[in-house]
């Protein structure tokens, strides 16, 4: 009998980053990283990834949100530096 499967998906290894490091792969310390999380953004998204609690008195964010923040960081930061020059 054959039985279906599903097709392999990649398996991806999501690290989750505990606010030192965050801070550190940031460059932001805990009271801006809080701040930005209660923020909403124009485009109606949080100005900073959420965190997820890990245990009642521990919370982590995903490695893959902190580093598209930082990308978008410097995305932004790039262009409107070339925006100056002209």
């Amino acid at each position: 009998m054959n039985v279906p499967t599903q097709p392999e998906t990649p398996l991806v290894r999501e690290r989750l980053l505990r606010l030192p490091e965050v801070e550190d792969v940031c460059g932001i310390k805990k009271s801006t990283i809080y701040a930005l999380m209660k923020q909403i953004g124009p485009d109606g998204r949080r100005k900073f990834p959420p965190c997820i609690r890990v245990t009642r008195r521990a919370a982590a964010w995903p490695e893959s949100a902190v580093m598209e923040w930082v990308r978008l960081r410097v995305a932004e930061s790039t262009h409107a530096a070339s925006a100056q020059l002209w």
